[in-house]
């Protein structure tokens, strides 16, 4: 009975984080983000400019899984001193 509540807990807990950091803010950074190769007119620039574009979404989607792992970690051993599972 105790695994079943930390899995509903565990799930409840990853639904919440995935509304709380959505993808809207990060999203929204990515777009409101101005690249110096924008306007590139070869096709060398165009590559170059696509791996900045690749590498900055990278960024931005690292600090959210960090933040996000960072948070279910706290939320799990705090379900776990409250199960005293520990």
């Amino acid at each position: 009975m105790k695994s079943i509540k930390a899995i509903g807990f565990f799930l409840i807990t990853i639904i919440s984080y995935s509304m709380t950091y959505g993808q809207d803010d990060v999203l929204n950074e990515y777009n409101n983000h101005i690249f110096p190769c924008d306007d590139g007119g070869t096709t060398i620039e165009i590559n170059i400019c696509s791996g900045i574009r690749r590498d900055y979404a990278d960024s931005l989607l690292n600090m959210v899984y960090n933040k996000i792992m960072r948070s279910l970690d706290k939320d799990i051993l705090e379900a776990k001193k409250m199960m005293k599972l520990e």
